[in-house]
């Protein structure tokens, strides 16, 4: 075992009894380790050549998806991130173009799902987006009615196959603005949300931002290829 890397299990003085048959089991697993160890797997790396070509879903993705089933028990939902910002003497303008800047920087807000192939594909570019804006600033009732659009939002379910999978909105009051933010989680994930409003800001304020490195793709595409890996295959054969 710590010559040849080969792990003998208990069993296999059972099943093969014999110095022969036992030292066959012996070479045949040298030869699979020689075979599957030239197949050596890249490190995780970035590789946008084949950007826009479709990519599978990973299980929680495809969880989701079933969650959207209206057949399902509790189904007919979606599972999205939400939030409100409260803010004060906000440029909806800037506002505005920083969340573009921001769907152009992020491939993942702007990918659609195929759910008949069970895939996701990113879009080169997405139309412009603008945010919808609603001057609540004479109404007198105006939480009311930010309750209501609240409700509206929280019961929305966008359809996968179509972009954007997020929408923004902005109520403007006579002391501030009320930005409502929903994101479909199937394309973003909730320690994510965090990520993307750190990115707004930067380019709200036009600050530095670094070049973006490995993308979800990267690592979906890193997922495939390493069930083709020595590794893999041993530890499927484990458990």
């Amino acid at each position: 075992s710590q010559i040849l890397d080969i792990d003998t299990p208990l069993v296999w003085f059972y099943e093969y009894p014999t110095i022969l048959k036992f030292s066959d089991k012996i070479f045949e697993l040298i030869d699979e380790q020689n075979s599957s160890r030239k197949k050596l797997l890249k490190p995780l790396e970035v590789n946008h050549s084949k950007l826009y070509e479709p990519f599978p879903l990973n299980d929680i993705q495809e969880a989701y998806l079933l969650g959207r089933d209206s057949s399902m028990v509790l189904g007919n939902t979606a599972c999205f991130a939400y939030t409100e910002l409260a803010l004060e003497g906000i440029d909806l303008d800037r506002l505005e173009k920083a969340w573009n800047r921001v769907i152009e920087y992020f491939p993942m807000l702007r990918t659609t799902i195929d759910v008949e192939q069970m895939s996701q594909s990113i879009h080169p570019k997405i139309p412009y987006f603008k945010i919808e804006r609603e001057d609540l600033s004479q109404i007198e009732d105006a939480q009311s009615y930010l309750v209501t659009r609240r409700e509206g939002c929280l019961n929305t379910i966008l359809d996968p196959s179509k972009l954007p999978l997020f929408n923004m909105k902005a109520y403007i009051l006579s002391d501030k603005t009320i930005l409502h933010i929903y994101i479909d989680m199937l394309i973003c994930d909730a320690s994510s949300i965090g990520v993307l409003l750190n990115k707004l800001r930067k380019f709200y304020y036009d600050e530095p931002i670094e070049p973006l490195g490995v993308i979800f793709r990267d690592y979906m595409l890193y997922k495939e290829r390493f069930k083709e890996s020595y590794r893999y295959k041993k530890s499927l054969e484990y458990w």
